[in-house]
């Protein structure tokens, strides 16, 4: 979803559903006095000019009962921002106790995650397998230390195969590719077509998951509420798709 946006990340978002279930996609920039909206699935976007309102400077965007509110926490001032249609901000003069509150929720929330110490590898760089038959990529090891849960370790062993790297893409000797992006998130492509291609996010301090387009294991952090996703254990995971995928390559240079 996030490639895809050709907006500047300038500003404040919010993110929302819609009647429709589309994703809409809120921006409010104080300084060009600029509210807009943008639905991620139909690209349909309209913005309006907010500056004959005079938004207070502390005012921050926020969503709360199926509308985004620019909102300052305890001021009974606030400006009501609709989903639905074409961008349009109403003034709002009334104490909203329940919005200060679920604020307060929200906030506590994430301050709660930015204390988890999950933190995405976003720069890749020397991938390869190393002498204990692991993948290894910008220093760190995937390894299965505890059971049936999958995390990186600081690699401490030598890499004695080396994937060539081509911008984002990474291509061992025999064929089998690793694609890289900026969330963090590694795609295997087998060079044995009888291995599925298959997805693993890369954030260290906490336990991974693997998954394809139709099966799911290891931390539930990185499940959908709602998914079809057959649900199997991380070392069902590990033994289908990870090991297979680093044999093909030991298997090439032996």
């Amino acid at each position: 979803m996030i490639e895809n946006i050709s907006i500047k990340p300038t500003g404040q978002f919010a993110l929302a559903k819609n009647k429709q279930q589309h994703f809409i996609l809120c921006q409010y920039q104080p300084a060009k006095k600029l509210v807009s909206k943008l639905n991620l699935n139909t690209r349909e976007y309209s913005e309006m000019n907010v500056t004959g309102l005079n938004i207070p400077e502390n005012h921050v965007l926020i969503y709360f009962g199926k509308s985004f509110y620019l909102h300052q926490f305890d001021n009974p001032l606030l400006y009501k921002i609709n989903i639905e249609g074409n961008t349009s901000v109403e003034a709002l003069d009334n104490k909203y106790d329940d919005i200060d509150k679920n604020t307060t929720k929200v906030n506590t929330e994430v301050a709660k995650l930015n204390r988890s110490g999950l933190k995405i590898v976003g720069n890749f760089n020397k991938i390869g397998i190393n002498a204990k038959h692991n993948l290894v990529f910008s220093g760190c090891e995937i390894n299965s230390v505890y059971e049936n849960t999958l995390s990186l370790y600081k690699n401490r062993f030598e890499i004695r195969i080396f994937a060539e790297q081509n911008k984002n893409k990474y291509t061992f000797p025999d064929g089998s590719e690793i694609i890289t992006d900026s969330r963090g998130m590694l795609t295997f492509r087998s060079s044995n077509k009888g291995i599925e291609e298959f997805y693993m996010p890369t954030t260290t301090y906490g336990f991974l998951a693997l998954a394809t387009q139709t099966e799911f294991g290891g931390s539930e952090y990185y499940l959908p509420e709602q998914t079809l996703l057959k649900i199997r254990t991380m070392e069902e995971m590990y033994d289908q798709y990870l090991t297979p995928f680093i044999s093909q390559i030991l298997d090439y240079g032996a």
